[in-house]
């Protein structure tokens, strides 16, 4: 495959993922009625929604591959929106519980869960939670991820930035072995919104996310509480529409600068 075809295939693989689905449809429907380019330059198409920027540079992007037309591009959107429907749909789910449970219950454990993520990343591993203390397996798995070459980012709360909102543990509470093997994000104070009675909001998010491709998420902190006296449910999703989707999120809050990264050592 050509390069421009490869950035192509690229392109639409992307907007598919991150456009909704109706901006997809007449997308297609719009490139398909122009027939040639030599006779519909992209920048004359209707395009009328709010990402028509978007698609006027896929389509000055497929003028460049040889022998696509425009049908052709019609057909690759609704073939890569067709696979993304699909992978929805086709998505594992598995909850997770801890707590009181009935007799021979069949649900998974939070902590194995959580594990599971952790033991699954190859490339990144994302992390968020409000609370964090010295879970051994957790910690354990964490060290294990980055060892293995795998970026590990850490979201976590801070005593300090929440001002007493968190009052031990979060990014405070991870070992040094944690903090040196892995990035720690916090949620700086004047970086939060602010009502008009004063009040700010907190880190209260729990998740983690393996490679694009695996996610949990739930009610637990990062402490044994949460492994073993609490009542907590989750789900592990396996699916990468679902998990790029948060991935992207969790990005923009670093990349932003919204969340910024700690000096070590603490």
């Amino acid at each position: 495959m050509s390069k421009p075809a490869a950035d192509l295939q690229r392109m639409v693989v992307d907007l598919v993922r991150e456009l909704p689905e109706a901006s997809v449809t007449t997308a297609a429907a719009i490139f398909e009625a122009a027939r040639q380019w030599s006779t519909n330059s992209t920048s004359s198409l209707p395009f009328l929604d709010r990402h028509a920027s978007r698609w006027q540079a896929l389509g000055r992007v497929a003028e460049g591959v040889p022998g696509c037309c425009p049908a052709q591009l019609a057909g690759l959107l609704r073939g890569a929106a067709a696979m993304a429907a699909a992978c929805r749909q086709e998505a594992r789910l598995e909850i997770a519980w801890t707590g009181p449970t009935p007799p021979l219950s069949n649900l998974r454990r939070t902590e194995q869960a959580l594990l599971e993520v952790v033991n699954a990343a190859r490339r990144e591993l994302w992390v968020v939670s409000f609370a964090a203390h010295r879970v051994p397996s957790i910690c354990a798995a964490l060290v294990g991820a980055a060892r293995r070459g795998c970026r590990v980012r850490l979201l976590l709360e801070s005593e300090a930035e929440s001002a007493g909102k968190l009052t031990s543990g979060g990014v405070d509470g991870m070992p040094s072995e944690v903090r040196e093997a892995c990035e720690l994000y916090v949620w700086p104070r004047e970086k939060r919104t602010v009502d008009e009675r004063g009040r700010f909001g907190a880190l209260h998010a729990k998740c983690a996310l393996a490679d694009g491709e695996v996610l949990f998420v739930g009610s637990a902190n990062l402490t044994e509480f949460a492994f073993e006296l609490n009542i907590e449910l989750g789900v592990l999703v396996e699916s990468a529409v679902v998990a790029e989707t948060v991935e992207r999120q969790l990005r923009w809050l670093v990349d932003s600068r919204t969340m910024v990264q700690i000096e070590q050592p603490l």
